[in-house]
């Protein structure tokens, strides 16, 4: 992130209005006398420099945003996040997909807190919750460079206001920390550019930085190499093409490197990265939950590709999402405003829209190489949605407060205008997320991280080492987390956990632990649905069993075996 005195060094300027990405002029001949820095103004992609206090205010965002993550946060999910914190547990990780293991964007920086923590939640919470504020304070700087205060903070707002994006702060798929880590190379982007169009130093440093998080970014979830246009758009200065394409690059073939070297000594291939990621395909999958909904995505008509996300936002009835798609709508409208960062951050929408479902089959509809279904995939969208809207409207604003008020009280005006005119486009998908917040099972508020609750009560209970939990496979893997305080230590209890859906069932002296049947009060869906057939082979439970506890809103049912 860009050193607090850039702000002493670059030249100081209003606002950026109207600009484009070759605004600047080449440097002079490296022969010549050194050229005072150029009057960068104009350019809107450079934007008005940082001062202290924005980063004050980029890290308020990122600890509130930390605190929503923590407060919402959902029960660790058994599935992809497991796998990724297992995968630096126990590396090289043999037992799961490629494509999951080979993402060491998300597995290698684990290794501190697999160090500090070893198997306890911290170490399953906090990269997630660490993520999440990244991206909230990027997006704050990027927004807040670009077109002021106002509209970082709305930007920010927009963000987590999505439901989606509101829902996987505290889950550690790779869907926000691709995004942070791009939102993070956008952010060092602007300052790089605004530091070489002044003449500044570090702008080299700068762009190596910038290359880095991108490089990490793809090795975090590959599809973030659909956001890397448009940092490379703010990156292309007049003079300095070749120069940033090559600083740029380098921490990029690094990160190449560090993949290759990984595939060969963990894996014995060292393109295994390339071999997966080049094989995807839905039409030959044997991946069981793709396999079962194949049908509906190999083969389509192209137009069912490109409205397909529209389309299931609208069938689901996903929570806030009639403002998602015509905050969608704004901000690939927003490509016409005439202000380059804008146009930039519609363009970023724009670009990894198309790219993304073009891949997921639009390109080629006998062979998907993705899915389009899956709501989480979408987050890759929602910052430069909030980017585009948040900065369109500070831009139109401000245009028609140009010519309606004096230049005395001009400022003023146009700050009080934005800030309305944010609150009122803000204010109606943070409610609707608010509202659903209120009801969700699976988000802490509501009962949905249960598990600590019962890891509390078998701690109470005493359980004798030889006894044995029995429970559905998926919160198998997640009880054993809870045996641990939150930074980890020795165990408060040693019964084992074991799969109730094998044939070995619970005797006498064992606990059972049943999640609810009902999927839409469970906080674990993945867990209902690994039980369900352990429940259609007993539906009543035997008759030696004794209900010892429940967590709230029965979501998990602890009995005793006597």
């Amino acid at each position: 992130m860009p050193e607090p005195s850039e702000s002493v060094t670059e030249t100081t300027r209003p606002r950026a209005g109207e600009g484009s990405v070759g605004d600047s002029e080449p440097p002079g001949d490296a022969t010549t006398v050194e050229e005072a820095p150029q009057d960068v103004s104009r350019d809107a992609l450079a934007g008005s420099p940082w001062k202290r206090v924005d980063f004050g205010v980029a890290a308020a965002v990122t600890a509130a945003t930390m605190l929503v993550a923590w407060v919402f946060r959902s029960e660790i999910i058994s599935s992809d996040p497991w796998h990724y914190v297992m995968a630096a547990i126990q590396f090289p990780q043999h037992s799961w997909v490629p494509l999951g293991y080979t993402r060491y964007g998300m597995i290698l920086p684990l290794a501190p807190l697999v160090l500090a923590f070893g198997h306890a939640p911290a170490t399953f919470y906090l990269p997630a919750i660490i993520a999440s504020g990244v991206l909230a304070g990027c997006v704050y700087l990027v927004g807040r460079r670009w077109w002021g205060h106002v509209a970082g903070i709305a930007a920010v707002v927009l963000l987590l206001s999505n439901w989606i994006v509101f829902t996987t702060l505290s889950r550690y798929y790779p869907d926000i920390p691709s995004m942070a880590l791009v939102m993070a190379a956008l952010a060092v982007a602007v300052a790089a550019r605004g530091r070489m169009l002044a003449n500044a130093r570090w702008a080299g440093l700068l762009v190596i930085v910038a290359g880095f998080l991108l490089g990490w970014s793809f090795e975090t979830r590959e599809t973030a190499l659909f956001a890397w246009p448009a940092v490379v758009a703010v990156l292309w200065v007049r003079g300095r093409v070749v120069r940033n394409a090559l600083l740029t690059a380098a921490p990029v073939l690094l990160w190449a490197v560090v993949d290759v070297a990984i595939g060969a000594l963990a894996y014995g291939d060292p393109l295994l990265k390339l071999h997966t990621f080049t094989r995807q395909d839905l039409s030959t999958t044997k991946n069981p939950a793709d396999v079962a909904v194949m049908d509906q995505f190999v083969g389509l008509p192209r137009v069912d590709y490109l409205t397909m996300i529209p389309r299931l936002v609208l069938e689901r009835h996903v929570p806030g999402g009639v403002w998602f798609l015509v905050l969608a709508a704004i901000a690939a409208l927003a490509i016409f405003v005439r202000n380059a960062a804008v146009r930039v951050s519609a363009a970023g929408l724009l670009v990894s829209y198309l790219l993304f479902v073009g891949i997921s089959g639009f390109f080629i509809p006998s062979h998907p190489a993705g899915r389009l279904d899956v709501e989480r995939y979408w987050i890759q969208f929602v910052p430069w949605i909030a980017l585009a809207v948040s900065g369109a409207l500070a831009v139109l604003v401000r245009s028609v407060l140009v010519r309606a008020v004096p230049a005395a009280g001009r400022p003023r005006a146009q700050q009080l205008a934005v800030a309305a005119v944010a609150l009122l486009v803000a204010v109606l998908p943070a409610v609707s997320v608010a509202r659903a917040a209120s009801a969700a099972p699976t988000l802490a508020t509501n009962g949905g991280t249960p598990l600590a609750g019962v890891s509390a009560e078998l701690s109470r209970l005493r359980l004798p080492e030889q006894a044995t939990v029995y429970t559905d496979w998926q919160t198998a893997r997640v009880l054993p987390i809870y045996q641990r305080p939150w930074f980890g230590g020795s165990k408060r209890w040693y019964a084992g956990v074991r799969s109730i859906t094998g044939k070995r069932q619970p005797g006498a002296g064992d606990y059972a632990l049943l999640v609810t049947a009902t999927a839409d009060a469970t906080p674990c869906g993945f867990c209902t649905g690994a039980l369900a057939p352990w429940r259609k082979r007993h539906p009543s439970l035997p008759s030696k069993w004794t209900k010892v506890y429940a967590s709230a809103n029965e979501g998990y049912v602890l009995y005793a075996v006597r």
